[in-house]
């Protein structure tokens, strides 16, 4: 036999739990305040290495990050495949990690921390010859001349984790 008052419990109980509404689109490619933090402290140190002013965050520059981040997800071919974005007012750096995968067939994201995702940008600096200021001959290194760019002013990141658990990191930059 049930206490009389149990009913009213469970309906006072429901009222009380906390209701968690699901992320909108947009929402899912935030970044949480410590990553944007760690990212703008990361790209000001390398720019501060590269004698260039320090960079500002732009939340509105991460929603235009992120919300080309949803268009990747939703993909012309390959989803989620890292693809630059069509304007071409602003700078952008793309980073892109595959899930763990497993031979069972298991899969786990990657934990990247924002400051690794720079520093992967800002390592193709090497390749960068220093008289000219343009990549060495076969090598790479607009990543980074986007990171140390002297017109860049402001930046904005996002991180979308894709439904295979693959990542794409997008830093979008206004130039002034």
């Amino acid at each position: 036999m049930l206490p009389r008052f149990l009913p009213a419990l469970v309906l006072l109980s429901a009222l009380c739990s906390p209701v968690m509404a699901a992320p909108s689109a947009g929402e899912r490619a935030v970044l949480p305040s410590e990553a944007r933090q760690a990212m703008l402290q990361r790209h000001n140190e390398w720019r501060l290495h590269a004698g260039v002013r320090p960079l500002t965050w732009s939340d509105e520059m991460a929603r235009a990050a992120g919300q080309w981040a949803l268009q990747l997800e939703r993909g012309r071919g390959q989803p989620c495949e890292a693809q630059p974005s069509p304007d071409l007012h602003i700078g952008e750096n793309m980073y892109w990690s595959s899930a763990y995968r497993w031979k069972d067939g298991r899969t786990a994201l990657q934990p990247l921390d924002p400051v690794y995702v720079v520093d992967q940008w800002a390592q193709q600096g090497a390749d960068l010859d220093p008289e000219t200021r343009q990549c060495r001959p076969g090598r790479v290194c607009s990543h980074y001349q986007q990171l140390v760019a002297p017109a860049a002013r402001e930046v904005g990141c996002a991180r979308l984790v894709c439904p295979a658990l693959d990542q794409v990191w997008i830093c979008q930059y206004r130039l002034g």
